[in-house]
């Protein structure tokens, strides 16, 4: 845990100073510039050696064991708990337009369940939900206990859990702020998540943050490349605390 924190928190500030700006280039190019720039960027960002130089070790290991227990307060379930409600009822407006109340739901990093508390408390019940952290599953059993009893959580990683799940099993998978945290290595589990989507897959993601546990992807291009095809787009403009770099994307077969 020391090395992650020395690592990420007290890494070479000439280094960080460069990463802000191109991610401010690429967040803040204008329209007409964008379809040529962002792609660059991402292709930047992937470089082996640039994530090396920038970062170090960027294993999936790694990433793995800092989501199982997130040492910097920011990532912490509590706060996640206590913030970004407006997050959640965005989402919730995105899922009334594709899912009927019956639907069977599924959302990949739930956290301590805020999101499932909002589609839980407006009617939605066949909900599951995956969480690699146990002290966000502790969380949820804690502010949640009617929810939990009445719907399936599986505290694993994706990457354990995902190749168990039949063929179109559910009607909405959804992601918020987790796939962007995928390491490169498990690129494998879109395809998957594709495979077990009978109805629709919702992204919200920030599709240009990069660090050592962030990965900054082209969702459409992702899905796309799995055999869905993008019905809907928000530019997430309505969520300020992004900066614009936070992207909805919806996808069906």
């Amino acid at each position: 845990m020391i090395e992650f924190k020395s690592t990420y928190l007290l890494g070479n500030k000439a280094r960080q100073v460069v990463l802000e700006l191109l991610q401010y280039a690429a967040i803040k190019t204008p329209d007409f510039l964008r379809p040529i720039i962002q792609p660059i960027y991402w292709q930047v960002t992937k470089i082996p050696l640039f994530r090396r130089i920038v970062w170090g070790s960027t294993s999936r290991d790694r990433c793995l064991t800092y989501w199982t227990d997130p040492i910097d307060g920011g990532n912490k379930p509590i706060t996640y708990l206590n913030g970004g409600m407006i997050n959640s009822i965005f989402m919730l407006d995105y899922i009334k337009q594709y899912a009927d109340k019956d639907a069977e739901i599924l959302e990949i990093g739930c956290n301590a369940g805020r999101n499932l508390w909002v589609l839980y408390s407006t009617g939605y019940k066949n909900l599951t939900g995956i969480e690699i952290n146990p002290e966000a599953v502790k969380l949820m059993e804690a502010a949640f206990p009617d929810m939990v009893r009445n719907i399936d959580i599986y505290n694993n990683a994706v990457e354990d859990e995902i190749l168990g799940i039949p063929d179109g099993a559910f009607d909405v998978v959804f992601t918020m702020a987790v796939l962007e945290h995928i390491h490169e290595d498990s690129n494998w589990i879109f395809r998957e998540m594709a495979r077990i989507t009978r109805g629709v897959l919702i992204t919200l993601e920030d599709e240009l943050a990069v660090s050592w546990r962030t990965f900054a992807r082209d969702y459409q291009k992702v899905f796309e490349g799995v055999g869905m095809r993008q019905i809907d787009f928000d530019d997430c403009f309505r969520l300020p605390e992004w900066h614009g770099s936070l992207k909805l994307r919806v996808f069906v077969k």
